[in-house]
């Protein structure tokens, strides 16, 4: 077998008869199509390089390896990040041959290590890496998938007949009913518009902020990716946007596919705005009805998760395995060991809790020390430190002077949405503290407790966020006190944000001040507060037409502290103003 090896994304010559192999293996996938790595090359191709094998017997193309590598001495699969199943393509009965020739050609040039993801415990492959001379390997359990088998015409009336019959679907269809009529919709991709795309994308964001995640989509190259792939998937009649409808209204989505007879189950969501109503569960019973009427279809495969839900439809699951392989022993061992060690953590929820705590920590103080160097970390955690012991820390409350802005100057705040929560998320991937930001405001959000108002910008994409409070009853945690309101009016501007890309452009004070115009138009009375030691932030306070009317300080020493009060002045108030100005916030 002759082996060829290049960097460059999938030669589209190849497009035929790498297909044809793929047809021909065991268990066909649509992962190991050349459309798949063809999406994930040219999406990812600023971060992903590919490094692809291709075997022949004389000019007849008989295997495929389609690999990454993330350093030099480094394999692994291209598709291991975007594909439920990975694996080397070809005939079953030449994969131990190929195989072997891979491996052996990847150790004269120097590879270490392979790193083999979501290869199917039943792939003919696993035999052929565990035989290999050139690597020494260790497999551990990656995912067991949910499957729903349809089997015969009666087999499969009585799975649909089971389904549609459960209680519980009745009940959440009947809620969706009174909505409108309640459909299944297939998009096989022709005519799949990119808003249409678009929209898929931003509910999976929008669902995930709301259960406290981040989706992966917030990734400008994911959504490039899922783009490519629908694109070519497409073209061959094997993608299908499912969408189910109550009415007018889209209330579940799932990206998924229809291949070689099987339905799966990629990347489904639901719109918020519809969750108690379960939509996503509709929508799945609604899609194996509709696998069920299907003669060509025998399988619908659930993917990779163990979420709960996938139970009461599976009658059959398929396990993958992560193949770790090393020409070293202590590689091997290493990674048996992280491996039992994350087991032995698993079956004790707390400790689970306090070690995934600890890598949190772990790696913040790693990203800091890799900002600031070891001796300014050491300084900033000394400081933090003598505070916690001792020291007193000061908070300024500011009245808002109606008529100090014309609310006409600018775009006035919008109230917060799930859309435009998403679009932030995906305009700021990059930013992981204007994440974590987003997902406390999701959270707030979600629970209706507080008012989120955001300023767009001229894309219509957040600039800055603020939150809304009563005055009275609000708890200012910077100080661990509950306020009371001078007034029944009275209310509370906090929490503010402004996307760390955006910082010294005078936005903070832009927003505050329009907020306030707006609430104060309502007959409210509006407050904020700041740190005294932040100038920049009590400046934009300053500049937006608010007035410094109280402090609040709080000395502690140990378990001691004590909170006073302090009114303050107009004469005050403009000496605080004299404070240079920072960089806004």
């Amino acid at each position: 077998m002759r082996l060829t090896w290049t960097s460059q994304p999938p030669d589209p010559t190849l497009r035929e008869e790498w297909n044809s192999l793929v047809f021909q293996m065991e268990r066909p996938e649509v992962f190991y199509t050349w459309e798949w790595a063809t999406a994930v090359a040219r999406a990812f191709g600023g971060s992903v390089t590919p490094w692809i094998a291709t075997g022949y017997e004389g000019d007849e193309l008989v295997g495929v390896a389609a690999l990454t590598k993330p350093s030099a001495t480094e394999v692994a699969f291209l598709n291991g990040a975007t594909a439920d199943y990975c694996d080397f393509i070809s005939l079953p009965g030449r994969r131990k041959e190929f195989v072997a020739d891979v491996l052996d050609a990847l150790q004269k040039v120097g590879t270490r290590k392979l790193v083999l993801a979501n290869l199917p415990a039943d792939s003919v492959t696993v035999a052929a890496v565990q035989g290999s001379k050139a690597f020494k390997s260790f497999f551990r359990t990656g995912y067991v998938c949910a499957q729903v088998r349809l089997g015969s015409e009666e087999e499969r009336r009585s799975l649909a007949d089971s389904l549609l019959k459960k209680q519980m679907f009745r009940r959440k269809l009947n809620a969706l009913r009174r909505i409108g009529p309640v459909t299944l919709q297939h998009n096989l991709g022709t005519g799949l518009t990119t808003s249409a795309l678009d929209k898929f994308c931003a509910t999976h964001v929008a669902h995930f902020l709301a259960t406290g995640r981040v989706s992966n989509l917030v990734s400008r190259e994911r959504r490039e990716f899922l783009a490519e792939l629908t694109r070519l998937l497409a073209e061959q009649k094997w993608f299908d946007l499912m969408t189910l409808h109550a009415g007018s209204c889209v209330t579940a989505l799932n990206y998924g596919f229809r291949f070689q007879g099987s339905w799966f189950w990629y990347q489904p969501t639901i719109v918020n705005k519809f969750e108690d109503l379960s939509p996503g569960y509709c929508l799945l019973t609604k899609m194996v009805e509709d696998a069920c009427r299907d003669p060509e279809t025998h399988l619908v495969d659930l993917g990779l998760g163990a979420e709960g839900y996938k139970e009461r439809f599976a009658n059959a699951e398929r396990t993958t395995l992560h193949a770790t392989l090393s020409r070293s022993s202590t590689d091997l061992w290493r990674a048996r060991g992280r491996y039992n060690a994350a087991e032995a953590i698993k079956k004790w929820p707390g400790l689970e809790s306090v070690a995934r705590r600890g890598q949190t920590v772990v790696s913040d103080i790693q990203k800091r020390i890799g900002e600031c160097g070891w001796r300014n970390t050491l300084v900033s955690a000394g400081r933090r430190l003598q505070k916690a012991v001792a020291g007193t820390d000061e908070v300024l409350l500011f009245q808002w002077r109606p008529g100090m802005q014309d609310s006409g100057q600018c775009p006035s705040p919008e109230p917060l949405t799930w859309e435009i929560l998403s679009a932030a998320a995906m305009r700021y991937s990059d930013e992981r503290e204007t994440l974590d930001y987003l997902l406390r405001s999701a959270s707030r959000f979600r629970s209706n407790e507080k008012q989120g108002f955001a300023l767009l910008g001229a894309d219509g994409v957040v600039v800055h966020v603020a939150w809304l409070s009563p005055y009275d009853g609000f708890f200012m945690a910077e100080l661990g006190e509950m306020l009371q309101a001078p007034s029944q009016a009275s209310v509370m501007i906090f929490d503010c944000w402004t996307p760390l890309k955006l910082r010294g452009r005078g936005v903070y004070s832009s927003m505050i001040g329009q907020l306030a115009c707006r609430v104060a138009g309502e007959g409210k009375d509006v407050w904020i507060f700041s740190a005294a030691t932040n100038s920049a932030s009590v400046a934009g306070i300053l500049k937006a037409g608010f007035e410094l009317r109280t402090s609040l300080s709080k000395r502690k020493v140990l378990w001691w502290s004590r909170t006073s009060r302090h009114s303050r002045g107009l004469a005050e108030s403009n000496q605080v103003n004299a404070v240079p100005n920072g960089a806004l916030r």
